[in-house]
């Protein structure tokens, strides 16, 4: 099992972006993706106390639709890397995860 805890908040945009690039993803969504995530906003609220907003420098939109698929793309590599080098848990020759 690959533990992803808080794993949408660690998206690093410079590997992010050219991930998307690779795929052939239309100009015109990449731009719009790019603006959305590098001019993004946000502030911390703490009992009633709000902070001054500061940039977010990382990280996919929590409960945003395309999160998730960012998120697949992001990690994609790491994980043909993982089923290639053939550690982790095996029930006969598949990981266990696809005997389910």
């Amino acid at each position: 099992m690959l533990d992803v805890t808080k794993a949408f908040d660690r998206v690093d945009y410079c590997k992010l972006f050219p991930e998307l690039l690779v795929r052939a993803l239309p100009r015109e969504y990449l731009r719009l993706l790019l603006n959305m995530y590098t001019n993004h906003v946000t502030r911390v609220s703490c009992n009633g106390i709000c902070s001054a907003e500061f940039l977010v420098k990382n990280g996919v939109k929590q409960g945003g639709v395309i999160s998730p698929m960012l998120f697949c793309i992001y990690i994609d590599e790491l994980l043909l890397q993982l089923s290639k080098s053939g550690l982790g848990c095996f029930i006969g020759h598949l990981p266990w995860c696809f005997g389910i």
